[in-house]
């Protein structure tokens, strides 16, 4: 959800494959989708609150799975990009920085605007939401941040964390590092993940798993440069899709366990990311612009939607009471005014902080 708005790879004179420089357009059109589909989740869980479920549509509720999906991208966003980024304290140090950067401002932004929404109308608010100093910092809490899509950022800036721990050591370490730590999520996240404690919850939880699915995926395209039919990576794709979309259903139907939701939806975005990741790098599918440019608004999209989703629908449901002509504005302005918010929040905050990013991060790693 955080990275940077094209994703180009130059790798180190010691990798294991040849210098290269290549855009990953079809992975940014997922990042786009991957947001789309949690603003659908979020219409249809307004619609649910103030229309009432027999105004949903069915199967607008999915949408939540493209969090899943932004997981597994993030995975392998971190891998991709670090190939030449070398290893040791200063590297490590510019990762994080421009992480900092990356995450912060924007969302810093978009909960200034939710609070600013939700002090006009406070209905649009969870009564379960973290103090303020928990949710303008991303800090582990009880309850998720009052800027609900803030939960997510937790658990990245774990994986951040993490990840740039992993930078201290040699690169050619980075496969086995990456799957003892999946290993020990495997052996204590059962245990750990039920903790009250909020910190251990999010370090022992199952989804990530998500992360490291990823990162696997960039690793092994890394390594591996043979190259498959492209209809046979259509297939591919299309079937890990339809994958996705039946491990969200059956998640759904069946109840949320954590270790369920990362089973049926990790591996399908997996192989649906590596299937658009082997497009890419054949160059055999390129997707429409407004994709791309939908992957490029995505990490503003997902930070600014829900509290613009949420107001239109109570507005609509109130003032023009619960019927189908209320319901078409609510979804119309649900599906065009976090548009505008997210083009804002991408150009005149997001796109500054993450060039300041880069530029301290060179700073510090030359």
């Amino acid at each position: 959800m955080t990275h940077s708005a094209t994703l180009h790879s130059s790798m180190a004179a010691k990798a294991p494959v040849a210098a290269m420089s290549q855009q990953l357009d079809l992975v940014q059109a997922l990042r786009g989708l991957a947001a789309f589909a949690v603003l659908t989740h979020h219409i249809a869980v307004s619609i649910d609150q103030w229309f009432g479920t027999g105004f949903t549509p069915p199967g607008l509720g999915l949408g939540w799975v493209g969090v899943d999906l932004f997981f597994v991208l993030s995975g392998f966003i971190m891998v991709w990009t670090t190939q030449s980024s070398g290893h040791g304290v200063r590297s490590a140090a510019a990762f994080w920085t421009r992480r900092l950067l990356r995450v912060y401002p924007p969302y810093w932004a978009a909960a200034l605007m939710a609070l600013g929404l939700t002090a006009l109308i406070p209905e649009i608010v969870s009564k379960d939401s973290a103090g303020l100093l928990e949710s303008f910092f991303l800090w582990p809490a009880e309850h998720p941040p009052f800027l609900q899509p803030g939960w997510t950022l937790i658990y990245e800036l774990w994986f951040y964390l993490g990840f740039g721990l992993l930078m201290l050591a040699p690169r050619r370490w980075l496969g086995p590092l990456l799957a003892g730590w999946a290993t020990a999520v495997l052996i204590v996240g059962d245990a750990f993940s039920h903790e009250a404690n909020p910190v251990w919850h999010i370090m022992a939880n199952p989804l990530t798993l998500n992360f490291l699915m990823g990162a696997g995926v960039a690793l092994a395209l890394l390594r591996w440069r043979g190259n498959l039919p492209r209809t046979a990576l259509l297939g591919i794709v299309a079937a890990a899709a339809l994958l996705l979309l039946g491990g969200a259903l059956y998640v759904t139907e069946t109840g949320w366990s954590e270790w369920t939701r990362m089973l049926a939806c990790g591996p399908a975005s997996a192989i649906l990311l590596a299937g658009a990741a082997m497009l890419d790098r054949q160059g055999r599918l390129a997707p429409p612009k407004a994709l791309i440019t939908l992957g490029d608004w995505s990490y503003a999209l997902y930070l600014a939607h829900q509290p613009i989703v949420y107001a239109a629908t109570f507005l609509s449901a109130t003032a023009l009471g619960v019927g189908w002509v209320s319901l078409s504005v609510a979804v119309l302005g649900g599906l065009t005014l976090p548009f505008v918010a997210a083009g804002l929040l991408h150009h005149v905050i997001e796109k500054p902080a993450q060039q300041a990013g880069r530029r301290l991060a060179r700073a510090i790693a030359p």
